[in-house]
């Protein structure tokens, strides 16, 4: 896979699980079960997820951003 497919897949992750979390809790404060104990513990491994996401991300994008410019035969000899 290479490093822009990369970015994307953790930007997208990144963007799905930040909504999936807000959509969460939305819904858990509405139905009223916010505060159980099973909830919060899913709500913590979304919000992880996502910070993941987005840190790999912004860490990925750094590199990329510094790593001098391949050319496309290089590039394609790298593979995927």
């Amino acid at each position: 896979m290479s490093d822009k497919t990369r970015l994307w897949f953790y930007i997208l992750g990144s963007l799905a699980a930040f909504i999936w979390l807000g959509v969460s809790i939305v819904q858990s404060m509405q139905d009223g079960s916010l505060l159980k104990v099973s909830n919060i513990i899913f709500l913590l491994c979304l919000l992880v997820a996502a910070v993941y996401f987005l840190v790999s991300a912004i860490q990925l994008g750094l590199t990329m951003r510094h790593a001098p410019v391949k050319d496309k035969a290089e590039e394609n000899a790298d593979g995927d």
